[in-house]
């Protein structure tokens, strides 16, 4: 019993090393995904705003674009701790 324990173990082991890294992909994907479309709707926010609001159109765009940086930093920044965090876990096995 102990033996099929162990071997079990093992490969549930490489099964949850799979998992997490699909886990880091799927989040990284998402996250390209989530900072293209944010980028489309600033910028579309702005074009409204520049149009019928008569912000200034370099002002307007400038402080968008800071907005989907600020975004995706903490997006890369959540992404690089957990990739980091995973790194930790598989060289203590």
């Amino acid at each position: 019993a102990e033996g099929g324990a162990g071997a079990g173990g093992a490969a549930g082991g490489a099964a949850a090393e799979d998992a997490a890294a699909l886990n880091l992909n799927m989040c990284s994907a998402l996250a390209h995904v989530v900072a293209d479309t944010m980028r489309t709707l600033t910028v579309m926010g702005c074009a409204l705003l520049v149009a019928f609001c008569g912000y200034d159109a370099e002002h307007t765009d400038a402080m968008g674009s800071l907005l989907v940086c600020c975004i995706v930093l903490a997006i890369a920044a959540y992404i690089s701790f957990e990739a980091t965090a995973e790194l930790h876990a598989h060289r203590r096995r």
